[in-house]
């Protein structure tokens, strides 16, 4: 500050709105703090990892995703398709065996 001159506390408006939402943002964040460490700091965790490990499980036995039953369907026509191949190819081997298909 040079001497002679008046402390200006906001030069403009934006420093009033400025200083307004530094004021807000520092105690609104302090407030977040201790309602966070009111709400979480004593709950007993393994309840929590308990909890968790049940949703997991059922989680884990869902029923298929749409995309499971397509890939499914997917493989037992294939499986079918080459049952069906083999039977073909089984059928003319035979045949050539025999000498009726020269």
């Amino acid at each position: 500050m040079l001497i002679g001159q008046k402390l200006k506390l906001w030069a403009s408006p934006l420093d009033i709105k400025d200083s307004i939402l530094a004021f807000i943002e520092k105690w609104s964040s302090r407030i977040n703090c201790w309602a966070w460490d009111q709400r979480w700091k004593y709950r007993d965790h393994h309840a929590w990892i308990k909890g968790y490990k049940e949703w997991k499980k059922k989680k884990l036995k869902k029923e298929p995703s749409v995309s499971e039953l397509l890939q499914e369907g997917m493989k037992k026509q294939i499986e079918a398709e080459e049952k069906e191949n083999d039977i073909l190819n089984s059928k003319n081997t035979t045949c050539f065996k025999n000498g009726a298909e020269r």
